[in-house]
């Protein structure tokens, strides 16, 4: 947490100083962030909802330059419902089980059509990384979620997305 603390620091203060300037309202501790690290596994548990954290595949993860901590999805399970977050991820073996029986699946995804255009150096990069439409596609269809929501990684590469999921 020490280092998202560093990292936003001069941020939230500058945000702080902004809103003084203007009399915005505000409490001395309302930008405090608190958190834990999260592994796999078990986050959140209550009466209503659970909250599960799992691995995903995210090209070469490097311990050393990114941290010990994996990137992951979540799978939030209500009494009613359960939503699916893809996370950061290109295709890893257990897509399909991982978001199978998911009422919501909100997955990050890149056109496989504007691929194409992107230099050589991306296109090395993002199907380790990311999951293309193509791909998004058929595991949808095999997972078979009631509602699919893609979000976009690349600009320039939207409009193209969509179709490619199809």
């Amino acid at each position: 947490m020490e280092f998202l603390v560093a990292i936003f620091s001069e941020g939230l203060h500058g945000q702080l100083d902004r809103g003084r300037a203007l009399n915005e309202p505000h409490t001395d501790r309302g930008h405090e962030i608190t958190g834990r690290d999260v592994v796999p596994g078990a986050v959140y548990t209550d009466d209503l909802v659970e909250i599960a954290a799992f691995e995903v595949q995210h090209g070469g993860w490097d311990t050393d330059l990114h941290g010990p901590f994996p990137t992951l999805g979540y799978r939030i399970t209500t009494t009613d419902r359960t939503v699916v977050i893809s996370g950061d991820t290109g295709p890893f073996p257990e897509m399909v089980i991982r978001y199978a029986d998911s009422d919501v699946l909100v997955h990050e995804v890149y056109s496989s059509a504007g691929f194409s255009s992107r230099p050589a150096e991306w296109q090395t990069y993002h199907p380790q990384s990311h999951t293309s439409g193509t791909h998004l596609g058929r595991v949808a269809t095999e997972a078979d979620p009631a509602f699919l929501s893609s979000t976009t990684n690349s600009s320039g590469m939207r409009p193209r997305m969509i179709s490619s999921a199809r």
